[in-house]
Formats: structure tokens, sequence, C-alpha cells
């Protein structure tokens, strides 16, 4: 799941989710790994480049991926709770003057591996990466996808469609259009999951958190495409949001910076911020 900051303490956008209702079942990823790439675009544009892969236990009894873009923060804070889809991720865009094109630009840049049980019973492993289509949900089927439209979610009410439509897309990619089998996806064992994002420069700030529970093996860092601004180096620091993590959360430049050192399970919710300022 990814975010863009808007505040100097790397805090305030954060999912607000009260944790007595986050979700106690569904996905359980028992080896995470995630890889994020930060390059420069042009003068005021920036993007980063994220592969994540998961490992799950048991499967996931499902052949659809489903994926929420939105630009609204009230979604964005209770999706992690309210999503009925066995397997999904979501994406918010900050601007919402810019969210049906930054929407296709980022649905342009997916690529999508899965290693599956085939309704056979037989195991497959597809994990080499390609472009995928997704197909948007009607909104009439919305609240098939987000409970928050048929029933309230703690002190939010049930919402409106007609107040979201702007700002909320529901897109599902059927895996059995990247299954090799012929005989149809039963269970999900592996995912591999790539994308892009763009962000302004100015934002300062970017993040990923899990969308579901996760032992989370690694996370890899490259900011060296985006190390200098106007020729002066660029100055990064990381700032962890999840449990027993070892990191240097001090300001270093593109050079000195270290991955976080992590062996620990993650709730939905938990992840990292990695922000960055000129020297």
């Amino acid at each position: 799941m990814t975010e863009r900051l808007a505040e100097s303490d790397g805090t305030a956008a954060f999912p607000r989710i009260p944790g007595s209702q986050l979700r106690s079942v569904g996905p359980l990823s028992t080896q995470t790994s995630v890889k994020y790439t930060l390059r420069s675009v042009d003068e005021h544009w920036c993007a980063t480049d994220y592969s994540v892969d998961y490992t799950f236990r048991d499967g996931v009894s499902t052949h659809n991926f489903v994926v929420f873009v939105t630009a609204s923060a009230l979604i964005r804070d209770s999706v992690l709770a309210t999503s009925r889809a066995p397997l999904f991720d979501a994406w918010y865009v900050s601007d919402p003057a810019l969210f049906q094109d930054s929407a296709e630009e980022l649905l342009e840049t997916v690529q999508v591996g899965i290693a599956y049980t085939d309704r056979k019973g037989s195991q497959r492993v597809d994990l080499e990466t390609r472009p995928v289509s997704f197909s948007d949900v009607g909104a009439q089927y919305w609240a098939d996808y987000l409970s928050l439209f048929s029933e309230p979610f703690g002190s939010i009410p049930t919402q409106s469609i007609a107040d979201h439509y702007p700002n909320l897309r529901i897109l599902e990619l059927d895996l059995n259009d990247i299954a090799r089998s012929g005989h149809g996806v039963d269970s999900i064992q592996q995912l591999a999951l790539r994308f892009s994002t763009l962000h302004r420069k100015d934002d300062a700030f970017c993040y990923w958190y899990a969308a579901f529970r996760c032992h989370i093996d690694n996370i890899s860092l490259d900011v060296n495409e985006f190390a200098f601004d106007e020729g002066k180096p660029r100055l990064f620091r990381i700032f962890p949001f999840m449990p027993d993590c070892e990191v240097d959360t001090s300001w270093c430049t593109a050079g000195d910076l270290r991955n976080p050192n992590v062996d620990t399970w993650l709730q939905p919710g938990h992840g990292f911020s990695l922000l960055w300022r000129s020297s």
C-alpha cells in the first residue's frame, strides 16, 4: 500500500485505524520483501518504483486481485478494516484534482506474477511479472467490496456512493488471465507485484504499509537516482512505524542510507516512510 505524506514530521497521513477493528482474518504472508526505488523524473516530479513479494501461508482462496485507488482520506483510513476482498491493495492519490490522471498512469505500470494451485490441485509457478489489465467495478457493486457502503464502521456512518464517485475507483484483476494452466486458479500461494507512482518533489515524503498481516524479511531502499538537488546532495531519513525494526533514523546522504534490519511480524497499517530534504 502506498501514500504520500502531508506534514513535516512524517506521521500526519498515517492511516488512522482503530486497533480493535483491524482485520483479524484474511491473508497471512509468512515471507514478504519490499524493494523501494526513488528516482528523479524532471524538475518537479519524482517516481517511486515498488517491488513487493508475498508468500502466503495456506494460500488465499481467490482468483481475483482487487486494488482500491482513492483520493479520499476517509476511504484511505478505513479500507484496511472494511475491505471484503480476500486479496487486495490500496493506493492513495493526495491531490483530488489529479486523481483520474494519476490513477491511469499508475495502472499502466502494474505488473503481476503468481504461484498458485489450480482447480485440479496442481501447483503452478509463474512469478515472472508482466503487464496486466484491470476492470473497473461498477459503483452499484461497491458495497460488495467495501462494507463501508452498506454499514457503519466505528464512528464512521455508512457512506454514500455518490459522495465518493469522483474520488474512488475499485479495480479487479482476474488472475486466471495470467495463469498458464488451462484449469484455472483455485488459490494463490505467492504474489509478485510491481508498480510505480509519481510524486511532486516538494511533497518530500512517500511511504509503504502492509495491507494485511505479514512477516517482513527484507526492505531494500535505492535512492541513488535521486541523490542530488540542483547539484547539492539530498538528505534522507527513514521513519519506521513497525515493531522490532533496527534502523538509523538520522538524516544522511544517499551513499550513507542503510536498509532497515527487519525480521518481524506486521499488522495491517505497519510500514515505513522515506523522507527527503535538501542539504
